[in-house]
């Protein structure tokens, strides 16, 4: 049945779990069988998932590809993949017989993400509730527990490297004849990228500073500790701006004098001062930068990554004051 636009953008946290409890009680589709009509949260999780593909084709070969979230969704909205991607492609305009008011509820969603976001986290919310784990729906976006989304690792992007980025992406976009995308759409790529590396840092790193062991957690986020990339993210392609192992969790003190050269790590992971601060007499210096407050190396990370020797290269050619 068609929807009024309202009932997308403006739903509430019981038409949500309302709306799982019927997802839930659906048999799965069989070859040749007709499926139900989308509800409207399986149509914002869809325009959720574009978000997180990016610029792609919404093709069956896409759906062929099994690429995350898209088997995810097609499991626990009882349908199958390439039901995904042809509501992708409605929403994207892609298909000549495509739904108009799926069209305009992508207008007004792919310029306004946060809005998006709010509704997404909404949504995961009332599937929990209604006992859909993250085993089943995993939280795509990296978004499910924070307040906001800039709350991590935003502080590293200042506006002349988003500029560069957004100029290189849409250069890039024209270069190869498909669709320019719109400036919101690439920050929001942007922004995404860097809060999910950002977590996935934090978690590695156990939520504490690498160099001194500080972690003070907030009731959703860690507060005063930054997740910073050990090649800058200026200097960075996209492949290593995602990569936990190009990432170092500090506390500010530390992760200032990181970003700066005051501090580095060996191929040992042994952590190195610069002379400006072995030579300092200040007694706040000594403190901060000495045992045993300072730790001697980096230990084993509880999430596995091991930060990656072309990086620490990298830091200590580019970065370190020696």
């Amino acid at each position: 049945m068609p929807y009024d636009i309202s009932q997308y953008l403006d739903l509430t946290l019981a038409d949500a779990r309302a709306q799982w409890r019927s997802i839930l009680a659906r048999a799965v589709v069989g070859p040749g069988q007709n499926q139900v009509d989308y509800v409207p949260l399986e149509t914002l999780l869809c325009a959720a998932a574009m978000v997180e593909l990016g610029s792609v084709s919404y093709g069956s070969g896409l759906a062929a590809k099994h690429q995350t979230p898209i088997p995810q969704l097609a499991d626990v909205f009882r349908r199958r993949p390439t039901s995904i991607t042809s509501k992708m492609a409605n929403l994207d305009g892609g298909r000549s017989r495509g739904g108009k008011s799926d069209q305009r509820l992508w207008e007004v969603l792919r310029d306004d993400h946060g809005r998006l976001f709010d509704l997404y986290r909404l949504i995961l919310a009332a599937a929990r509730q209604a006992g859909v784990d993250p085993d089943v729906l995993p939280d795509f976006l990296g978004l499910e527990h924070s307040d906001e989304f800039e709350l991590l690792g935003q502080d590293e992007i200042g506006e002349t490297a988003v500029e560069a980025a957004l100029r290189r992406a849409l250069d890039e976009q024209a270069d190869d004849g498909s669709e320019r995308p719109s400036e919101r759409q690439v920050v929001a790529r942007v922004r995404i990228d860097q809060h999910r590396f950002a977590k996935a840092v934090l978690v590695n790193c156990g939520w504490e500073c690498v160099f001194c062991g500080f972690g003070l957690m907030g009731r959703s986020t860690p507060t005063l500790l930054r997740a910073s990339h050990i090649k800058p993210w200026r200097s960075s392609n996209d492949r290593e701006r995602r990569d936990p192992g190009n990432g170092v969790a500090a506390c500010p003190t530390h992760d200032a004098a990181f970003d700066a050269g005051d501090l580095t790590l060996g191929d040992d992971l042994e952590i190195v001062p610069s002379t400006r601060i072995t030579s300092s007499t200040n007694t706040a210096v000594r403190l901060m930068f000495d045992a045993p407050l300072l730790r001697e190396r980096i230990g084993a990370l509880p999430g596995g990554y091991t930060p990656r020797p072309a990086y620490l290269d990298w830091h200590r050619e580019r970065i370190f004051r020696a």
